[in-house]
């Protein structure tokens, strides 16, 4: 006890040692739920499968699927039964293009440039896949460590502005978004995007020694999803950092070549086949985007955005932050706003999954900005109560 007295600094790590075993407990319990109910039904795991596989062979990756996925997945999977994640917009894969994937092998393969974008996740799974773990295994296990591994960041960042049982009980909320918890669900490079993401914006923004390590997590967040490099670029951009912004043009510029992506798919023909209507044998279409197509598409989505997303609810809590926050806070509110307005304009889909970073990210900044603001008002209130207290003792006033 004397020690303790003596020391105040291991008093307070041994006094947060409860918030943080609570805190750890509940990430391991979200994390294994997420194991034990995971999110079928993503037509992407088979081009992911295939692309790992070296002879990407066709019907391997549907008998490995077949083995792997529940009977009434499988059948979704291959277009033999109605899915019930199917949504209503255009380009949403439909039962009639599962059933051509499943059948056409040609068609299959001429998918996979698209696909092969993602080369840190493809290269995760394909490391996965030869320490023994089956091909489809892979895919969740990456999003279930990757989830943990954003859980732990979110509660660090925001134990450096709040004290211990407050980043817990504020982790604990922002961990449980709909949209980070149906990512660590899922077979998809969601959870590992998110996690880049969220981590490089970390040692950013809030650990400046650790700037460099930052910089890098967000240059190969664009190794897992291409798109990432709207955000790695403003916030980039937003901290000066400029050779890092040249690293990500020329690793995103690499990418879409080396893979073929470019040659066999480019802009054009992945705007149609997301938001007007899926294409079939891409190597063989042409595709031109004209105004009228792309004004279609945007308005179309714009109403499910506004009304069926949590982007119009995250925007105006970026806002907020935005004008009522902490100076400091303002550059990162900003790239996350920039950024998912950006996002939105160029790949005008309106599920959460491809904001759920800048989402976290607000959620985080908000909580930190205000959480510390009234943690140091209570703080002076007591000083002053003691000050005060401490006056009428000492100065007793005449009768």
């Amino acid at each position: 006890m004397l020690a303790l007295e003596a020391n105040p600094s291991a008093a307070c790590v041994l006094g947060a040692i409860p918030a943080r075993l609570a805190f750890l407990v509940f990430l391991f319990l979200i994390t294994a739920l997420c194991a034990e109910f995971p999110q079928y039904g993503g037509w992407d795991v088979a081009a992911y499968m295939a692309i790992v596989r070296t002879d990407h062979s066709h019907g391997a990756v549907y008998d490995e699927l077949r083995r792997s996925l529940p009977a009434a997945y499988y059948a979704e999977l291959v277009g033999k039964s109605k899915s019930p994640f199917l949504g209503t917009h255009p380009g949403d894969v439909g039962d009639e293009y599962r059933r051509d994937m499943a059948s056409n092998p040609t068609h299959f393969a001429q998918q996979l440039p698209l696909y092969r974008v993602k080369w840190l996740y493809l290269l995760l799974i394909w490391t996965l896949w030869k320490l023994g773990a089956g091909l489809y295994s892979a895919t969740h296990l990456i999003s279930l460590v990757t989830f943990f591994g954003s859980g732990l960041i979110v509660w660090r960042w925001l134990s450096l502005h709040m004290s211990e049982w407050a980043a817990a009980i504020v982790a604990v909320t922002t961990i449980s978004q709909p949209g980070l918890v149906q990512a660590a669900r899922s077979a998809l490079p969601d959870a590992l995007s998110i996690f880049l993401l969220i981590s490089g914006s970390y040692f950013l923004w809030e650990r400046n020694n650790y700037y460099h390590l930052g910089s890098m997590l967000l240059l190969l967040s664009v190794a897992s999803r291409p798109d990432n490099l709207v955000f790695c670029l403003l916030a980039l951009a937003a901290s000066r950092k400029w050779v890092a912004c040249l690293g990500a043009w020329a690793i995103s510029l690499s990418i879409l070549h080396f893979s073929g992506f470019a040659a066999s798919w480019g802009w054009s023909k992945t705007f149609c086949h997301g938001f007007v209507h899926q294409l079939y044998a891409p190597a063989e279409s042409v595709v031109h985007i004209t105004p009228a197509v792309y004004i279609s598409a945007v308005s179309f989505s714009a109403v499910n955005l506004l009304l069926h997303s949590g982007f119009l609810i995250f925007a105006m809590l970026g806002v907020w932050s935005l004008l009522g926050g902490k100076k400091e806070s303002r550059v990162p509110i900003a790239v996350c706003l920039g950024t998912m307005f950006l996002h939105y304009l160029i790949f005008p889909d309106e599920t959460d999954r491809f904001f759920v970073a800048q989402y976290i990210m607000i959620l985080t900044i908000l909580a930190s900005s205000y959480v510390s603001v009234a943690s140091r008002l209570l703080a002076v209130e007591h000083v002053i109560a003691g000050a005060t207290s401490s006056q009428t003792k000492f100065f007793p006033q005449d009768a």
